[in-house]
Formats: structure tokens, sequence, C-alpha cells
């Protein structure tokens, strides 16, 4: 079995929750979040779907545009430079998040 996608970016996804996803707009995936080139989508749920699809595949396509180097943990303010997330998103998050990460 091959194994599922993973990365900071989407371990940060997964760590909102899915109401908050669909809240989080104009979102760019690109080298600031470790992924080469740049990919936008409508939504944090859509951008999640891209990287981690809930069908199990032989290739996952994101996985050819993640920099397996980039290793940085991301937090939601590194989200926000690349997406509009709303303010009471950001601090839903750093509350359940207190290091920030």
């Amino acid at each position: 079995m091959d194994k599922k996608p993973a990365s900071p970016l989407i371990t940060l996804l997964e760590s909102l929750v899915p109401r908050d996803r669909a809240r989080i707009t104009a979102v760019t995936i690109g080298p600031e979040l470790g992924y080469t080139g740049q990919r936008t989508f409508h939504n944090a749920a859509q951008a999640l779907n891209w990287l981690n699809p809930h069908h199990h595949s032989a290739n996952y396509v994101s996985e050819s545009w993640r920099d397996k180097r980039f290793q940085k943990r991301l937090g939601i303010d590194d989200l926000a430079r690349c997406a509009q997330v709303p303010d009471q998103i950001i601090a839903e998050w750093n509350r359940r998040n207190p290091t920030g990460r």
C-alpha cells in the first residue's frame, strides 16, 4: 500500500476544523508553504483535497510539487500570508496552539 502524502502544510490544514477550512479563501500554495510553483484554490478545503485526497492512489499529484527538503513547522500566520484567513480563525487557532506552531 502506498504512503499517504504528508507535509507541514497538510499537518496545518488538518489542524483546522472543516468549517474553518471552508472559510479560509484564496489559498495560494507555493514555496512559502513547501511546494514548488504556485497553485491557487478557492478555499483551504479544496487545497487540502489536492494535497491529500480522500481516495487512495498510486501517485498523488501534489507530491510531485512538494519540496521534500521543506521541514519548517507551519502556523496559522504562515497560512495567513498566502490566503485570506478570518481574524476569528487566527485567534481560535492560536488559542488551541499556544506555541504558535
